[in-house]
């Protein structure tokens, strides 16, 4: 299964933006978005 985040992320485009602008220089994030 995909966590919660990842498929919030998937549906909502504008709100992964924000998240990636938000956490800035985070890796693990940064890998989640790209695997996601």
């Amino acid at each position: 299964m995909k966590p919660a985040s990842v498929i919030i992320m998937d549906e909502h485009p504008i709100v992964r933006m924000s998240i990636e602008v938000l956490l800035g220089k985070n890796s693990n994030i940064q890998v989640v978005l790209k695997t996601g």
